[in-house]
């Protein structure tokens, strides 16, 4: 199961997540996502663990917990992508009426 791990703190790295969550189960990755340009930490990353009812336990036992000095915040990445994915079915119906307009005027061209 993925998990997006958000609001981390600039210093934690890959093992202290690592450490973390292999308390509660076996952790196959763990990435933490950069800038591209700077290198520097964006803040959150994905856990990745084997075993689904591992990964709910972590979630449940870690959300909230500090880590250097921030507080764990979780969800299941496939969330993340699907909501994205509802939210640009939304653009594209939203750029609809646009162009309806410009096809109007097209066919108009004194109005």
């Amino acid at each position: 199961m993925d998990i997006f791990v958000s609001n981390l703190a600039k210093e934690v790295d890959e093992t202290d997540l690592e450490n973390a969550f292999s308390r509660y189960g076996v952790v196959e990755t763990v990435t933490l996502v950069t800038d591209r340009e700077t290198g520097r930490k964006m803040g959150f990353g994905f856990v990745s663990m084997l075993v689904k009812d591992q990964a709910v336990t972590a979630i449940n036992a870690l959300s909230g917990v500090e880590l250097k000095g921030r507080s764990l915040e979780f969800q299941d990445s496939r969330a993340r992508f699907e909501r994205r994915q509802t939210n640009d079915r939304r653009d594209m119906l939203r750029g609809t009426p646009d162009r309806r307009k410009r096809d109007r005027r097209q066919d108009n061209p004194g109005s």
